[in-house]
């Protein structure tokens, strides 16, 4: 089932011949990524990629990690490039999750640009899938976060960064099934442990007592996601066709539109307006209900002019004609 799903994945999104970098940390996810890659070469001589690890060096286990990965790779002849940060000089200022993946992002998405490579593959599972679900559901996300993770994506963030997730629908046991039935038993990560991290507490605290309530819950939570994304994408596009009635101008770092007829519509598409155009300048822009309310009542009062601070860097200015939104990289 593995290697099914990935060539399917692979041929899907037509990334057979394509230069790939593997996001390989030992662990069994990655572990049965390449694995499956491995094996898969065997059959299809277009698959061209290689293995990317990245050591932080935080925990005593890192350069075991580092080892294990470069003893599976000269076994499979698969070329590894290996980035340990104090080589580097780049030593973390926290350990927190987002800071380790910035690094690991930037780190990527450097070689990837140096090596005429395409994108990174990683070996996300189902698990991680609903974790994001559950962590963006949190912080009150909408239905674009509802949607968790996507099998490709873009993050303009770092460099144009292309992911592609192959493994989403599959869940970690079953990756860490396939590793020990290949007789490679992967790296165990103590940190996956520790509850410290948001993350770790809903993988080892709160998706366990809903499985107890539903053991196919995973799978569950996978539907509403597929149901979010269809329904964010419909969203999209009815959106998108009212924005172009009362679009002005719009480039990479300034969007604006008619503030007369932005007044005539729905407040619901009003709201889509504003978020959809703001958070679409950057991944980590999140615009609330509460800066939404702002915006349409002020675009509504009588004030001629107004300018709101918005997240992001993000900034809303109006005069009697028009509402531009702009942003500060």
């Amino acid at each position: 089932m593995i290697e099914e799903t990935l060539i399917s994945n692979l041929e899907r999104f037509n990334l057979l011949g394509k230069k790939l970098v593997i996001g390989f940390s030992g662990g069994g996810d990655s572990t049965s990524l390449i694995i499956a890659l491995n094996e898969l070469r065997k059959k299809y001589s277009q698959l061209n990629f290689e293995a990317f690890h990245v050591n932080y060096g935080l925990r005593k286990e890192s350069d075991k990690d580092q080892e294990f990965v470069e003893n599976i790779c000269n076994k499979m002849n698969i070329n590894l490039t290996n980035k340990n940060l104090k080589d580097q000089k780049l030593i973390p200022d926290s350990d927190s999750e987002e800071n380790l993946r910035n690094i690991r992002y930037n780190i990527i998405s450097s070689h990837i640009i140096e090596t005429k490579s395409y994108c990174l593959i990683t070996a996300h599972n189902l698990n991680d899938h609903v974790e994001t679900f559950l962590m963006k559901l949190t912080r009150g996300a909408g239905l674009k976060g509802m949607e968790g993770l996507k099998y490709f994506s873009i993050i303009n963030k770092f460099k144009g960064l292309k992911i592609f997730r192959p493994f989403i629908e599959i869940k970690k046991k079953d990756l860490f099934d396939y590793c020990i039935s290949k007789n490679i038993n992967p790296i165990n990560d103590s940190s996956n442990y520790d509850n410290k991290y948001s993350r770790n507490r809903i993988r080892n605290n709160v998706i366990p007592e809903f499985e107890k309530l539903n053991p196919d819950f995973l799978n569950t939570i996978n539907r509403v996601t597929y149901v979010a994304s269809e329904v964010n994408s419909y969203q999209n596009k009815l959106t998108e066709e009212k924005y172009q009635k009362i679009k002005l101008f719009e480039n990479k770092y300034e969007i604006s539109f008619d503030r007369s007829k932005f007044n005539l519509l729905e407040d619901v598409e009003k709201k889509l307006i504003i978020k959809t155009k703001c958070e679409s300048f950057s991944n980590s822009i999140f615009i609330e209900k509460k800066h939404l309310d702002i915006v349409i009542n002020k675009c509504l009062s009588q004030s001629k002019e107004f300018s709101l601070d918005m997240p992001g860097p993000v900034i809303i200015k109006a005069n009697k004609d028009e509402v531009i939104i702009s942003f500060s990289c």
